[in-house]
């Protein structure tokens, strides 16, 4: 995928970066290296691995994290439905179908939140392993 620029609503490809160092007035122009073949080779660059958004990246942690919460909170109250059940139950001498149903949603989501989790973790690492500018 190629990074874009969003202007007025649209979003368009980013093929050339105007870069200024800090405490210089000297700017420095870098190309796409697939969209500028014609220039020179030290002026191309990959955009898709050199531009980064942390703010952006932050936001998606920050959103995954919140949802993973959520999740972990709905997880504690499938707990609750269920033990309410046992105990709504609790003269029957079999397990009920609403149990089975809660223990079965109650696994289901744990996997989820496993995946959820995980995911976060690589996310994590891989801004780990891209070397900042910083």
């Amino acid at each position: 995928m190629k990074p874009t620029l969003t202007v007025e609503g649209k979003k368009l490809e980013i093929v050339a970066v105007g870069v200024k160092a800090e405490q210089s007035d000297n700017t420095q122009y870098f190309y796409d290296k697939e969209a500028s073949y014609y220039m020179d080779d030290n002026q191309k660059i990959d955009f898709t691995k050199a531009i980064e958004n942390t703010a952006k990246q932050i936001e998606t942690l920050e959103t995954l994290n919140a949802h993973l919460e959520e999740s972990e909170q709905y997880l504690q109250e499938l707990k609750m439905k269920i033990a309410d059940e046992v105990i709504l139950n609790s003269d029957v001498p079999f397990i009920t179908e609403a149990i089975t149903n809660l223990v079965k949603e109650h696994h289901n989501h744990n996997i989820y939140i496993e995946g959820l989790a995980a995911s976060i973790e690589l996310i994590k690492r891989l801004e780990c392993e891209v070397p900042s500018t910083e």
